[in-house]
């Protein structure tokens, strides 16, 4: 399991060395920085880098104990290490449906667009949704996902609207494309009530950021997806991919529910914003701070949306 921690930026051996040589008591500092998680591939296969590309995250507090019990289960037993080949389709359904059903516990799903009954495996649905923020970061293009016919809370932090509801052996599923020339591994893991997805690959140069998120109440005059406005009840978000050979795309994601508690609008809508979502977004946004430039990003979104809806 790779997972993000910190290394040194200088080398404290030898600052120890000095102290000792000098014979001085002072407190040595020794600078950290960020640094990701790293794959060591022991097998005999070409795999590329495997350097991690992006993360998708979700939070699951207030869950019932079933309900944990399925999340951290579906992802650290059934979805960690994944591997996507290049050109593969990557379906969670198709992993998911193998799987018997008296593995899981039984905890609330929501059927029939709002009914919400005990069901075995309720909670895989979180499963997915942190899997779908990781594909949506790291650029990749999604061919299938559904969002929730109900606002569920629990994916209401690190995306709010963005969600993925899933029904293994069925529909709806969640699938994406690995549009790369090398293979990717995807790693999940849980700490507490945080579920995180980290997908790792050879990077090719793309660039991702995503805008959002976006309400009738404070999408700009001239937004609008497919033609219209937002209504009331949906939530957007713009992800804009940059590929290193300058070709820009610019696809939708969009959530429609039943309703969208009023409170959720209140909070979210002023937090709207553009944020670098793949690891090289993220590089670049720092080191072009660093050298005290202001980084080029994408136009702002407030155009007719006529690009494909996620």
């Amino acid at each position: 399991m790779a997972k993000s921690g910190y290394e040194y930026e200088d080398d404290p051996a030898q600052k120890i060395a000095e102290a000792l040589k000098n014979d001085t008591e002072e407190t040595i500092a020794v600078r950290l920085r960020a640094a990701p998680g790293r794959i060591n591939n022991e097998s005999l296969e070409e795999l590329g880098d495997l350097v991690l590309l992006a993360s998708g995250r979700s939070d699951f507090a207030g869950s019932g104990e079933g309900r944990k019990a399925n999340i951290r289960k579906g992802l650290t037993k059934y979805i960690h290490n994944s591997m996507v080949e290049p050109g593969q389709e990557f379906s969670i359904n198709a992993i998911l449906k193998h799987v018997p059903i008296k593995e899981w516990e039984m905890a609330l799903g929501i059927f029939g667009g709002g009914i919400l009954r005990p069901v075995a495996g309720g909670g895989l649905c979180q499963v997915a949704t942190t899997l779908y923020r990781g594909i949506l970061n790291a650029g990749f293009p999604v061919t299938q996902r559904s969002n929730h016919s109900l606002f569920v809370h629990y994916y209401e932090k690190y995306g709010v609207g963005i969600d993925s509801t899933i029904f293994p052996g069925s529909a709806p599923d969640l699938r994406f494309i690995n549009d790369t020339a090398s293979p990717l591994l995807i790693q999940a893991y849980v700490e507490d009530a945080e579920a995180t997805v980290n997908i790792y690959g050879t990077p090719d140069g793309r660039t991702v950021r995503m805008t959002g998120p976006y309400f009738a109440e404070n999408a700009p005059e001239e937004f609008r997806v497919n033609g219209r406005k937002l209504s009331s009840r949906e939530i957007a978000w713009v992800r804009d991919v940059t590929r290193s050979d300058g070709i820009e795309s610019r696809d939708v994601v969009l959530s429609r529910y039943k309703t969208i508690p009023r409170s959720v609008v209140r909070e979210h809508a002023r937090t709207l914003a553009t944020v670098p979502a793949n690891v090289r977004a993220a590089d670049l946004l720092r080191m072009h701070a660093a050298a005290g430039e202001k980084e080029s990003v994408a136009q702002e979104p407030a155009l007719d949306m006529h690009a494909r809806v996620q």
